[in-house]
């Protein structure tokens, strides 16, 4: 029997970034207050790549000093480690 050859699934080359995607994401779990995903995307903004990051900054998606801000809406770092939301 032959084997058939391994994909790789790492392959970035052919990834497309879907940056509208990304931007459309946050504004809506910063519109609907998804505590959980906001979460998320607070952890990881620092290691989006600086396309996206950009867009978001362009959409009015801040992450300055640890503190993930959008419309007078934020997420930051509680001093536990935890994060906290203001609404």
């Amino acid at each position: 029997m032959a084997d058939k050859p391994i994909r790789n699934l790492l392959n970035k080359k052919n990834k497309p970034l879907d940056i509208d995607n990304a931007v459309s994401a946050m504004k809506k779990a910063f519109d609907t207050n998804d505590k959980f995903n906001l979460e998320i995307y607070w952890s990881l903004f620092p290691k989006y790549p600086r396309v996206i990051k950009a867009a978001m900054e362009r959409e009015g998606i801040s992450y300055i000093n640890e503190v993930l801000s959008y419309d007078q809406k934020m997420v930051q770092p509680k001093r536990g480690g935890g994060v906290l939301f203001n609404f």
